[in-house]
C-alpha cells in the first residue's frame, strides 16, 4: 500500500523538535513517496504548495527531516527516489561510518 492520506493525517503538521516516527514498510518506492510527501508538509513554501500561514515555517527558515535507514544501500536508494518525487527537496546523504 502506498502512502495513505490517513497515515499522513495522523502526523502533526508541525511536530515538536525531537519527535520521532516509525514508518511501516511500503511497497516499491512507496517509502520514498511517503517521505517526500511528509517533507512537503513540513516545508510547504519550498515545494510551491500553499498552506495556511500558521503551518509554514518562518520566512527564510526551513524544517529539517532526518531519515535513518538500516543500511547504506537503502539510504542511497531513498535519496535518489525522494528527489524524483520532489526535485525542490534538498537531500543529503551522511557517511555510514
Amino acid at each position: 500500500m502506498l502512502a495513505s492520506p490517513g497515515f499522513l493525517s495522523s502526523i502533526p503538521v508541525q511536530p515538536r523538535p525531537g519527535t520521532s516516527f516509525v514508518l511501516d514498510a511500503q511497497a516499491g518506492v512507496g517509502d520514498a513517496l511517503l517521505i517526500a510527501l511528509l517533507a512537503r508538509r513540513l516545508n510547504p513554501a519550498k515545494s510551491g504548495k500553499s498552506g495556511a500561514a500558521s503551518t509554514q515555517p518562518a520566512p527564510g527558515r526551513s524544517r529539517a527531516l532526518a531519515i535513518l535507514t538500516a543500511d547504506a544501500t537503502h539510504a542511497q536508494r531513498l535519496a535518489a527516489e525522494i528527489v524524483y518525487f520532489d526535485p525542490s527537496l534538498r537531500v543529503r546523504l551522511l557517511p555510514d561510518w
